[in-house]
């Protein structure tokens, strides 16, 4: 009886494990079913409707050339008019998807002759944008450099990713059965094809070639990453390779297709690299500054102005980091260096070189100067960050005061002539003193007196023309001298 009341105790345990064990089965089958339906795009993709139409968009000729005109002409006025909502409406009419996505498509499937149209078509393409971008920046008189413009001369890591997962929808909304045309609107925008190419023809028409050059290289980060993404898809949908009826030819066909897929791939992987290790140089110089610079503490009038900051990769052969201060306050050199060491601690870092512009009000002039070059250089940043403007206006403005701060010396030296008949001569000079605290700048003058005159006179006279000055100039630390 024991025994039977063991077994009856144990077989319900037995069951229930069983029964957790299958429920559990059912629900991860359950997710899994779930994943699939919501994920799988291969069941709702019409292959044959898909490559007719990424075939019939590649033909560039009648109205598809005209069309190209005009988006790059309409795209033109915008990046000159620095009018983001002209920019996208130029990017919706384009035409230069087609053959990207030829391109793409054809070596997927090792179609060659696809492939052939697909760049000759893409190259008349690009050859035709840029020269109607030319005429258009080289005939018309407004040529500012616009934000929108200089935007599309440093890419980044941000446009190869935007580039590529655009590409990825692009191509998965075309193979849906029922295109979605939203999400080709979509990523006509966000992958911008015709701004850089009109940022070229613009490079070329002000004679600046390294606009041009790194406008192009947006171009082709964004050609190579969407045909790239469109090569992905076709794969991974399995669309059907094509055949040739002589077997030689076909395996020649794919050692071709296979080959320009390589040769595509090693400029995409060398940009991708290039831009991903500039990212990390500058998130690691970035950190280095708000360790440094960003929370150094100024006893008096100092300023660091993080806006004209410059840091800059150079392919990795000769980084630099530039800060500039302004104002009479030096940081000592001292800090400088405990900061090249602190520099040397980022494994990205170590090569860079570290400068630092600073000075006081004695070459205020320069510094001015320097300011203006730096605006300049800028302009890009700044255009669209009215704080960051405001503040550099106030920096430029004090500095214009201080260069401007001259003394009339001609005025003055004819004006004591006159109303003190015992001075010989008259000099004047600035001199720096600092009691290791703080370093001023004073403005002095040193009288020579004329022969036979008493020294307790010769007192006099220079208090009077001390009182004379500091009124004449609005300066109170003017001190005068008398020169033995």
């Amino acid at each position: 009886m024991m025994d039977q009341l063991d077994q009856d105790n144990i077989t319900p345990t037995s069951d229930s494990g069983d029964e957790v064990k299958k429920d559990f089965k059912g629900l991860l089958g359950s997710i899994r079913k779930f994943l699939s339906d919501l994920l799988e795009i291969r069941t709702n993709t019409d292959a044959v409707a898909t490559k007719d139409s990424i075939i019939a968009d590649i033909p560039f000729k009648g109205h598809t050339s005209w069309i190209l005109i005009c988006s790059i002409f309409i795209a033109s006025v915008g990046l000159n008019a620095n009018s983001t909502a002209v920019v996208i409406g130029a990017m919706l009419i384009s035409p230069l998807m087609g053959p990207i996505l030829g391109m793409g498509m054809s070596l997927a499937i090792n179609d060659i002759d696809t492939l052939r149209r697909s760049l000759k078509n893409f190259t008349v393409m690009v050859v035709l944008s840029v020269i109607t971008a030319f005429l258009f920046f080289y005939l018309f008189p407004l040529r500012d450099e616009s934000s929108e413009l200089l935007a599309r001369t440093q890419p980044d890591i941000r446009d190869v990713l935007i580039a590529f997962f655009g590409g990825l929808a692009l191509v998965i909304a075309r193979a849906k059965k029922g295109t979605i045309a939203s999400v080709i609107f979509g990523v006509a925008i966000a992958t911008a094809l015709m701004p850089p190419l009109c940022t070229v023809g613009f490079g070329l028409a002000i004679g600046k070639p390294w606009y041009a050059a790194g406008a192009m290289y947006l171009f082709i980060i964004n050609t190579i990453f969407i045909g790239l993404a469109t090569f992905l898809v076709i794969k991974f949908l399995r669309f059907p390779m094509v055949r040739y009826a002589n077997s030689q030819r076909r395996r020649f066909i794919a050692r071709v297709a296979s080959l320009t897929g390589i040769l595509v791939m090693i400029p995409a992987g060398f940009t991708f690299y290039q831009v991903f290790q500039e990212s990390l140089f500058k998130k690691q110089a970035q950190e280095f500054l708000r360790e440094t610079i960003e929370v150094y503490q100024f006893n008096s009038e100092g300023r660091y102005v993080d806006n004209l900051t410059k840091i800059e990769y150079n392919d990795g052969e000769s980084p630099l980091i530039e800060l500039v201060c302004m104002g009479d306050e030096l940081i000592p050199e001292n800090i400088v260096n405990t900061w090249r060491t602190q520099k040397n601690q980022y494994s990205r870092l170590r090569d860079a070189q570290l400068n630092l512009i600073q000075g006081g009000r004695d070459d205020s002039e320069e510094k001015f100067n320097y300011v203006s070059e730096l605006y300049e250089r800028n302009k890009a940043d700044l255009l669209n960050k009215d704080e960051q403007i405001r503040l550099l206006k106030e920096e430029v403005e004090n500095w214009t005061k201080n260069a401007g701060k001259q003394i009339p010396f001609n005025d003055i030296s004819k004006e004591a002539r006159i109303n003190y008949e015992n001075i010989a001569g008259l000099s004047f000079a600035y001199k720096i003193q600092t009691d290791f605290n703080k370093l001023d700048t004073i403005p002095v003058f040193e009288v020579k007196w004329k022969d036979g005159i008493r020294q307790n006179q010769k007192e006099d006279e220079a208090k009077k023309i001390g009182t004379w000055l500091k009124l004449r100039l609005q300066d109170t630390t003017i001190v005068v001298k008398e020169v033995d």
